[in-house]
């Protein structure tokens, strides 16, 4: 377009766009010189933006693979907050474990935030690594947790069997008791 321009420019010696004719040849030639290296930067223009949004629609695949991590993250937490409720150690632990999750989703947010210098691959896939690893290990940590809160709840229900028992046999002594009295 702007070659077709530069030429219309020199033929007719005027404005390609308003018809305004130049008083000399030179100022036609001066436009049509701007319109020709404008075409001729058009191309470099192109590929800096195909390469930007590469660049971009990189970026937001890894993050969108961080997300679905974030949202694991998130229900992990929820659920561990609702089984737990019950043991006030086993709370301040998870309570713990969550603001550590928040505190590193806040720290992913805030690198995920556009910036001049852009992380190489290598280092979001270390990155991605090390979170993953960071999951397994809550992972591991509810399990232990699951187990134990397991064999509490096995501890409580054979408690509170002895109780009844001793009850029972306390009820059967004062019946014993007072029949031998009648």
């Amino acid at each position: 377009m702007y070659e077709q321009w530069s030429e219309e420019t020199k033929t007719r010696s005027c404005c390609p766009l308003c018809e305004r004719k130049f008083s000399s040849k030179a100022g036609a030639n001066e436009l049509s010189g701007k319109l020709l290296d404008m075409s001729l930067s058009m191309p470099d223009d192109i590929q800096k933006l195909e390469k930007q949004v590469a660049e971009a629609e990189e970026k937001e695949r890894s993050l969108a693979n961080a997300v679905v991590y974030v949202d694991q993250c998130k229900c992990w937490v929820s659920w561990l907050n609702l089984t737990f409720q019950s043991d006030v150690s086993l709370m301040d632990s998870l309570f713990t474990s969550a603001q550590t999750l928040g505190n590193e989703l806040n720290e992913l947010r805030r690198r995920c935030k556009p910036s001049v210098h852009k992380q190489p691959l290598s280092e979001l896939k270390k990155e991605l690594s090390e979170k993953e690893e960071s999951i397994a290990s809550v992972s591991t940590e509810l399990d232990e947790m699951q187990v134990t809160v397991a064999e509490r709840n096995k501890l409580t229900t054979e408690l509170h069997a002895f109780k009844e028992r001793r009850i029972a046999l306390g009820e059967l002594t004062a019946q014993s008791a007072h029949l031998n009295e009648t």
